[in-house]
């Protein structure tokens, strides 16, 4: 681009202000995409923050036997059963993940979820085994 040269002074304040705005145009824009990156880069972290939230972290902060084991063989079985066929970067996400939620995992977490699946499982046993006596069996005690 070539401009004509600057003459008078008028022109030189004229030349200065349109530079500014064109500082500031630009300022605006730069700032408007950091936003956006911004946004994309922090969904992921979001995601693994809700993830960990979801599970509650043992009092005492060290990990025990389950959380351990639960560290080290959940990205493993996850990668290899259900993502067998994927991406090494989706690999990878789904590790950190995982990892990150097994951090949750304790034996008091795990012990409780059991407890409550059997006592379910115990309701619905003897809620759904009423056994129907037929006529003659009735007869056949007595």
């Amino acid at each position: 681009m070539l401009h004509k040269p600057i003459c008078t002074l008028a022109e030189l304040r004229a030349e200065k202000k349109k530079l500014r705005w064109e500082i500031t145009v630009r300022e605006a824009e730069l700032e408007a995409e950091l936003k956006q990156l911004q946004s994309i880069v922090n969904t992921p972290f979001r995601w693994v923050r809700t993830i960990r939230n979801l599970f509650s972290h043992n009092e005492s902060g060290k990990s025990d036997i389950v959380s351990t084991l639960a560290q080290l063989g959940l990205p493993i079985l996850l990668n290899s059963v259900i993502f067998k066929k994927s991406s090494m970067v989706l690999k990878g996400l789904v590790a950190i993940v995982s990892q990150q939620v097994a951090r949750g995992l304790t034996a008091k977490n795990v012990a409780s979820w059991l407890e409550t699946l059997l006592d379910w499982v115990k309701k619905t046993e003897k809620s759904g085994t009423k056994k129907v006596e037929e006529p003659g069996e009735k007869e056949a005690k007595e």
